[in-house]
């Protein structure tokens, strides 16, 4: 199951759905355009057995807090509850388990049948760049007085709220702020504990959490980054 609880929302196919809804509207769509763009996002999901039940229940929760559920959203869900559609997994967990589920889905189910008393105001774009520039150079004052050397390789804006920097960590640890051909070597710091089997520091971080640790980076320069720098990692680290 993606579930971690008995309650649609705590679902992450869910909260994909309710997360991609609210990114529409902070881009200007209407709940209808919204409702829309999602069904074209996750069109896939739309016949799963597991999947489509809560497409629909999730895009009913989405127009309801905003306002009131559509008529055909409406329609689904209604359909989708008395058919029992998507409970088969919870059914293999045990009747106990499908009870509850069972009776957290008539709660959920119910509540649409009423008018929101209190609709949410539609979220707002809150724009956060990214910190650094490509081919800055780092110092970056550790909790011992020292200091450690950081490349910035790369950054990413297209998603406005999650502007991302890629920043590789080079070997470098000293007394005072490394020199301009520490960052030219371009000696990464390799991580050998635990499991990480010898990978390159290179990381992406995004802007939330800098401002509690930005006295610790300095910009010392700025050099060019190459094509056989690295452009991507997989790996997302916190600025602590």
């Amino acid at each position: 199951m993606q579930s971690w609880g008995f309650g649609v929302e705590q679902d992450d196919f869910v909260r994909d759905v309710l997360g991609e809804f609210d990114d529409r509207l902070k881009r200007g769509a209407s709940i209808e355009s919204a409702t829309q763009a999602v069904l074209v996002q996750f069109a896939d999901a739309v016949d799963d057995a597991d999947d489509g039940p809560l497409l629909w229940l999730a895009l009913a929760r989405a127009q309801w807090s905003y306002g009131a559920a559509s008529a055909d959203v409406l329609a689904k869900v209604r359909a989708d509850f008395a058919a029992e559609a998507g409970l088969e997994r919870w059914a293999e967990e045990g009747p106990m388990v499908l009870a509850k589920r069972r009776e957290r889905l008539a709660r959920f189910v119910a509540e649409f049948e009423r008018p929101n008393p209190k609709p949410r105001p539609f979220p707002k774009l809150v724009v956060r760049k990214p910190i650094f520039a490509p081919g800055d150079c780092l110092a970056v004052r550790l909790n011992d007085g020292r200091f450690g050397a950081a490349l910035v390789l790369a950054v990413d804006h297209s998603r406005p709220e999650y502007g991302r920097t890629l920043i590789g960590v080079l070997n470098y640890l000293g007394d005072t702020v490394p020199d301009v051909a520490v960052y030219r070597r371009r000696e990464w710091l390799i991580l050998t504990h635990h499991n990480w089997d010898g990978r390159a520091e290179i990381s992406w971080y995004g802007a939330h959490g800098f401002r509690a640790h930005r006295q610790r980076f300095t910009v010392l320069a700025q050099i060019d980054i190459t094509e056989s720098d690295p452009s991507d990692s997989t790996i997302y680290d916190n600025w602590g």
